[in-house]
């Protein structure tokens, strides 16, 4: 966690080698399988997509984060709450916020910040959920390979897209590095605990429902 650079992720740490460039794997495979590219390319030059399979694939991926959301909860040790577990990070952010999520002796695991320590103590307390390596390995799979394929596809259609730098969480404003006009900077929407958090954000149904819609949606009970 001691690497603070915008942007940076434990999937660029030179101590990590992956065996291809995750960043545009997917992305040049649907290219080079004809398959694929009949699938989901509709033109080259310019390149467009075909909307109907990219709608599904999106609805997939959803299916994949909210899955990776409810596992990643019950098997990383007591489950955080709302606000904690929607406040993982897989990048550095430009105000402060540092990525919570990592590799360590082999195995995942995610860091969230506990709001509750801070309403009670007034300190911060960083409580590291490991997660097995079943589950471990799909998020690194999602992280390598499928997240950054979706947003090199949301580049071709809209430069401007906004990306997030949350797991599951608000969306981040990209903008101009002043320090370093060259390098993208990108600003969360999420309170950092520099100040007591008021009740009314831990308990907020702003968290609280989206965790319930997705552990219902994952639940026996649903059909």
């Amino acid at each position: 966690m001691a690497e603070r650079r915008v942007g940076w992720s434990f999937l660029d740490d030179v101590r990590n080698p992956f065996s291809v460039d995750g960043s545009w794997w997917l992305f040049k495979r649907i290219f080079q399988d004809r398959r694929l590219k009949k699938q989901f390319v509709q033109c080259e030059e310019p390149i467009q997509w075909r909307q109907e399979a990219m709608e599904k694939f999106e609805q997939h991926l959803v299916n994949v984060q909210e899955g990776l959301l409810f596992v990643c909860h019950f098997t990383g040790g007591p489950p955080s709450r709302a606000p904690e577990i929607l406040s993982v990070r897989h990048r550095n952010t430009a105000n402060g916020g540092l990525r919570n999520i990592g590799v360590e002796n082999g195995l995942m695991f995610f860091a969230p910040r506990t709001h509750k320590n801070w309403m009670q103590r007034g300190k911060e307390k960083i409580v590291h959920h490991y997660l097995p390596q079943e589950v471990g390995e799909l998020l690194i799979y999602y992280l390598w390979l499928v997240l950054p394929f979706w947003e090199r596809i949301q580049i071709s259609v809209d430069e401007d897209t906004k990306f997030s730098p949350f797991m599951w969480g608000e969306p981040m404003i990209p903008t101009n590095n002043k320090n370093h006009p060259d390098e993208e900077s990108f600003i969360d929407s999420t309170p950092e605990p520099t100040q007591p958090i008021e009740p009314d954000f831990v308990e907020s149904s702003k968290f609280t429902e989206p965790i319930n819609q997705v552990y219902t949606k994952a639940g026996p009970w649903h059909n």
